[in-house]
Order: C-alpha cells, then sequence, then structure tokens
C-alpha cells in the first residue's frame, strides 16, 4: 500500500502544491496512508473506511492530522447495513469485498453500515471536492451510478481503482463506466492492469458544466 500510494503514486498527487485544494474525499481509506498524504495537499480530507480490524492503525496514521475528519462507514449504492467478506490473509487489510470471490476471499463478513456519495456530500457540506478519491472493492459502480448530478457538478477530479465483479453485468465493465463518466462531462483515462482483466485504474477529470 505505502508504495503503491508514496512511489508509484497511482493516484496521481505528485505537483500539487500544498494546501491548493479545498476538499479531499478519501472512499475506502484503509490504514489512512493516502489521507495522510493528500492532507498536505487540501484544506479537509473527509476519509471513510468500515473496516474495525483497520481502524487502531487508521487513528494512529492520522491522529496528528487535523484537517481530517473520517468516519467509520462503507460508502455504497445505497443507505442501510451492507455485508462485506473477509480476506483469505490478515495481511490483505484492503481486500474486503461485498462481492464474495473465494480466491481471495473467505465465507466470513462483517455487516456494517453504509451511506450513499451523495448522503456524504450533504452530512459534511461539500460544495467543492477537488479530489474524489475511490477504492473501494467493486462498489465504486455501484457508488457511481446512483450519484446525483449534483455531486458530479461539484467534483473536479475522480480517480479510483476499478474492479473485475460480477462478470454478466454489464454495469461492472471499465468501457460503460468509461461512457457513464463522459455523460456526466468528464475526459477518463484507463490504465489497465497487466495481467487482470477488467481491472486497473481510472482517471476523471471534469471538462463540462
Amino acid at each position: 500500500m505505502f508504495h503503491r500510494i508514496f512511489v508509484r503514486d497511482e493516484y496521481r498527487l505528485a505537483g500539487v502544491p500544498l494546501q491548493s485544494w479545498e476538499c479531499v474525499v478519501d472512499l475506502g481509506a484503509n490504514v489512512g496512508l493516502f489521507s495522510s498524504r493528500v492532507s498536505e495537499l487540501a484544506r479537509k480530507v473527509f476519509s471513510y473506511e468500515p473496516f474495525a480490524g483497520n481502524r487502531e492503525q487508521l487513528e494512529k496514521n492520522l491522529k496528528t492530522r487535523e484537517n481530517i475528519t473520517v468516519t467509520h462507514k462503507a460508502v455504497a449504492g445505497r443507505p442501510g447495513i451492507i455485508r462485506l467478506f473477509m480476506p483469505e490473509s490478515e495481511r490483505s487489510t484492503g481486500s474486503y469485498s461485498s462481492f464474495p470471490d473465494l480466491r481471495v476471499t473467505t465465507e466470513s463478513y462483517q455487516e456494517v453500515p453504509s451511506i450513499t456519495l451523495n448522503q456524504v456530500f450533504d452530512d459534511n457540506k461539500i460544495f467543492r471536492c477537488d479530489l474524489l478519491k475511490i477504492d473501494i472493492e467493486g462498489q465504486e459502480y455501484e457508488v457511481l451510478h446512483s450519484t446525483d448530478d449534483k455531486v458530479f457538478s461539484r467534483t473536479i477530479r475522480i480517480h479510483g481503482e476499478y474492479h473485475n465483479v460480477e462478470p454478466d453485468n454489464a454495469i461492472t465493465r471499465i468501457d460503460n463506466l468509461t461512457y457513464f463518466l463522459r455523460s456526466k462531462g468528464y475526459e477518463v483515462e484507463v490504465v489497465p492492469h497487466k495481467r487482470k482483466p477488467n481491472h486497473g485504474m481510472f482517471y476523471a477529470r471534469r471538462v463540462k458544466g
């Protein structure tokens, strides 16, 4: 995780001037490495991480960052309670997913509270989001498709990881997600994983509206 965020710079933070952004939203904060790094670039960071197993390390990593607000909830396509399956390895702290895959997850799960992205913006009174970061293990499709246009109009960039879930569902294909984001006024760049199908990073920047 450290290598992905700080060395490979997967979320493309290099070159952003200190404190030049108003707000960043971090969906899938894990143990807080991304939030910690981006907190130097933004005045406010809103971090969402539902898993109790990550909580202690998350709070430890962020305890000196006064501009970060942490919420221990999942962000999903609907509010309520969702079931998230646990990874085979305890070291895979970022592999909890609502889409069970017995190659990487177990049959064990946690039930966690969930809210929508619309609620995130309303609850925190977000009128401009310079970067929405998404790494939520397959929920990215449902979250974005259930989001209101007013949220997209306030969001400048969306940088995230897309995942190969529900292969028979056209909505969960990156081609569909790219088309959807373009229809919302974004230009989109996709960087596929070299070995995994329908898996990789996407970078969207608002150019219309």
